[in-house]
């Protein structure tokens, strides 16, 4: 099997919990070989070591997972997530841990669960601008959560922790930027013109346990969508304390359904920012996003 590290989640934790877990590994009988994801790392490498790796074990957050998504699909080789991230949302999907017994367990199981992607294709309204693609395996989102998330990301130096959000996610409470979406879902309008929160989920599970998407499966062809209509700083509020309290009300205006295909504009000229399994994806104005069932392979008991 193939691991592949990466050396900024969970810092001297991480490199000794993935030492640790590589030598056990190894006394059951397979071979490991180990990738630290740096700056420097050969591409061509990386695809040579998985011609004959059984897996591709990730050790990091939840962003090392979607950036590896690519490669283990073109690849079709499963993967297991080791969790050294702040939320490690796929780890807790799938009941993945950083012991080495869990993952002993599916080695010797050698069974592979599929379950779908998201695949998002994000541009502008200016005709001829540039697009860019994008795979995910927990959910893509536009509005005060991915502000944060844009924050983040622009702020970081090195490591990023709880604390770290914290502090963003304040600074994009006072000042929040409040951008009219235009929402279609298989076709049919579901949202026009309205300021707000849109998570289109694959994975029910959400950072600090919120779980907007409390119904979404990975495996279902399908993906969920969650649309909370906000303009002001109290209807943020509102909307936390609901999914705090698993008291979502449609009264209230929340919109959720399911669909294999969803279309996305901000108004005029807006660009949004977007994240995407927790990563900041830039601003756009054009989001298109498929379900790709079936599409990635991951490890399973």
């Amino acid at each position: 099997m193939v691991v592949l590290r990466n050396p900024r989640s969970g810092r001297e934790h991480a490199l000794r919990k993935t030492g640790t877990m590589i030598e056990e590994v190894r006394r059951a009988g397979h071979h490991v070989e180990l990738i630290d994801l740096t700056p420097g790392l050969d591409p061509g490498a990386l695809e040579r070591a998985l011609d004959t790796a059984a897996a591709l074990v990730l050790v990091g957050g939840d962003g090392t997972v979607h950036h590896a998504l690519e490669l283990a699909t073109r690849r079709a080789v499963p993967i297991y997530h080791v969790p050294m991230g702040n939320e490690n949302l796929f780890a807790r999907e799938f009941g993945m841990t950083a012991s080495s017994q869990p993952l002993l367990a599916r080695l010797q199981a050698r069974t592979a669960r599929s379950i779908d992607l998201g695949a998002a294709t994000l541009g502008s309204c200016v005709e001829g601008s540039p697009v860019q693609s994008r795979l995910f395996a927990l959910m893509l989102s536009v509005g005060f959560d991915a502000g944060v998330v844009e924050r983040v990301c622009a702020a970081r130096r090195g490591g990023v922790t709880r604390s770290t959000y914290v502090a963003h996610g304040l600074r994009e409470f006072l000042h929040p930027r409040w951008t009219p979406l235009t929402v279609v879902a298989d076709g049919r309008s579901i949202v026009a013109s309205r300021p707000g929160l849109l998570i289109v989920a694959n994975s029910r599970h959400y950072a600090a346990g919120l779980n907007p998407a409390h119904s979404a499966r990975v495996d279902d062809g399908l993906l969920d969508v969650v649309f909370m209509p906000m303009a002001s700083r109290r209807r943020l509020v509102f909307w936390l304390a609901s999914m705090l309290l698993r008291n979502f009300g449609r009264r209230d205006g929340l919109i959720e359904t399911r669909a294999r295909r969803v279309e996305v504009r901000t108004c005029g000229q807006t660009e949004a920012p977007v994240q995407i399994d927790g990563e900041a994806a830039g601003r756009w104005s054009r989001i298109e996003i498929d379900v790709r069932p079936g599409a990635l392979r991951v490890l399973s008991d």
